[in-house]
């Protein structure tokens, strides 16, 4: 890690100016278990939580620290919620579409890397399938929104056009809504997302 810092401090060719604009790849990822509890005892320890995605997104620097941007991503959740007769697992599972305004603030700890604090607010709408009655699934689309900060961030410019970025954790209020069979549930959640990680290839110019 010391010779990757010396290298990127031996010249300042990487450095962000006001007026620079980027446009980005991302990849995300995140994992976690979850518990079963009866009268705070518990139980069994369900399958992880999978999270995956994929986007693009646009930055603009309207100082050498500080850009504003959008995110366009598309991302798949499948969650364990417990054991069908048959002794398989049940799953929710869903497929969404996020719009994100965001900004972010760059710390630069050398010439080539950068610390990055990022908050973004957003729209979400997807479908949403439930497999706990095998012979009546559960299937309705969802929509909400999120806000989410994310204060854990790197990125290191290769060269004038390439950097590549790293943010893990942050946190997130999220509301979201769908209604199935007449019903209306509005689910609204405060959490550290300290398991997701979140991998961009960035081109400048």
């Amino acid at each position: 890690m010391a010779a990757l810092l010396l290298f990127a401090g031996t010249d300042a060719f990487g450095q962000i100016e006001k007026g620079d604009q980027n446009v980005g790849l991302y990849l995300i990822f995140s994992s976690k278990t979850q518990d079963v509890f009866i009268n705070d005892n518990p139980t069994s320890q369900l399958p992880a939580t999978l999270e995956m995605g994929a986007g693009v997104g646009y930055n603009y620097f309207v100082s050498s620290r500080f850009s504003i941007g959008a995110t366009l991503a598309v991302t798949y959740t499948s969650t364990p919620i417990g054991k069908k007769a048959n002794g398989n697992y049940m799953y929710t599972k869903t497929y969404g579409v996020s719009v994100a305004p965001e900004v972010r603030h760059y710390l630069p700890l050398t010439d080539r890397i950068y610390w990055m604090v990022s908050a973004s607010a957003g729209f979400a709408y997807g479908n949403y399938k439930e497999d706990q009655n095998p012979g009546d699934p559960i299937e309705t689309n969802y929509k909400g929104w999120q806000v989410v900060v994310q204060p854990i961030g790197l990125e290191f410019r290769a060269s004038d056009k390439i950097s590549v970025g790293m943010t893990v954790g942050g946190f997130a209020r999220t509301s979201t809504s769908m209604t199935a069979n007449g019903v209306t549930v509005k689910t609204i959640q405060s959490l550290w997302q300290l398991n997701k990680a979140e991998l961009s290839l960035n081109i400048w110019f």
